[in-house]
């Protein structure tokens, strides 16, 4: 039962379900970064700074999906599977596919495009989609910011400079993300502390994680700093923040893995995190 679905520039996927006549969106499930479009490779090498020839086709796009939040489309497919039917609420599913690795929207513009591409062309795109995400946010009454993250922690800072070599993707692919062991995490204060996102939501989550047996912790590595883009959506409009290893999505072979280039994700556990999240938003909407 979808309302509407508005495709614009091809960055921007947004549908309506439940209860259609509602002006209001109950609920949004908001997801930033989950392009795994490999024309944007095309891009990247016309607006590269540098010359890109000695970079191979298969290492700009492992590092493209190594990046980007895979998986948790699927997972927003099986939400929609369980909710969608339910007429009393309004809910919707903002896709943004927008690559990660090469326009952050999640970082303020200074920082979201590496410097060795060309701005213009990323800028554009970027203010874009901010000003229409806008347009969707304006209508929603609560915001769940959805995205998945590798399965380790970073274990040194690693950017694309006008150095960039295959060695560096090389490094970057099978080594950077090589640390501590992640796991399910959600993310609710600033630097100083201060609570940001919803505790009703956020312990509703937690509780759901707990029975279902799934390790779930606060982020306090990462915080909602002040500048970010997401953080002032969370200032403006109650949220949530989720993050989901790939690990627990992939299948069993591969959900240590370091390079996330080529997962292949579980039907079973995408199904069982469906389920999951589905539950937990009902009994949010219910409250």
């Amino acid at each position: 039962m979808i309302s509407e679905i508005i495709l614009t520039m091809n960055h921007i996927t947004f549908s309506r379900f439940g209860n259609l006549e509602k002006s209001r969106l109950d609920f949004l499930l908001y997801l930033p970064h989950i392009s795994e479009d490999f024309e944007f490779v095309s891009q990247v090498r016309k607006t590269a700074n540098i010359s890109l020839d000695r970079i191979s086709e298969k290492n700009l796009q492992d590092f493209l999906v190594h990046e980007a939040d895979t998986g948790v489309r699927f997972v927003v497919h099986q939400i929609i599977h369980y909710l969608e039917k339910n007429t009393d609420f309004s809910f919707g599913v903002l896709f943004v596919e927008i690559p990660r690795a090469f326009c952050d929207l999640n970082r303020n513009i200074e920082n979201a495009i590496p410097i060795i591409l060309q701005r213009d062309y990323w800028e554009k795109i970027y203010l874009q989609v901010k000003n229409e995400i806008s347009e969707i946010l304006s209508i929603s009454d609560f915001v769940f910011h959805l995205h998945s993250m590798n399965n380790f922690d970073s274990i040194e800072h690693s950017q694309l400079t006008p150095s960039v070599s295959e060695d560096w993707f090389t490094h970057h692919l099978n080594t950077i993300y090589s640390g501590r062991p992640r796991h399910c995490t959600i993310l609710t204060k600033n630097e100083k502390g201060e609570y940001l996102t919803n505790r009703v939501f956020d312990d509703i989550l937690r509780q759901k994680f707990s029975q279902n047996n799934i390790i779930l912790e606060e982020n306090t590595a990462y915080r909602l700093c002040e500048h970010l883009p997401c953080t002032e959506i969370i200032r403006t409009i109650p949220s949530s923040f989720l993050e989901i290893t790939k690990g627990s999505l992939a299948i069993d072979s591969q959900k240590n893995a370091v390079n996330c280039s080529r997962l292949d994700f579980d039907p079973e556990k995408i199904q069982f995190f469906g389920k999951v999240l589905s539950d937990a938003i009902l009994e949010f909407l219910k409250k």
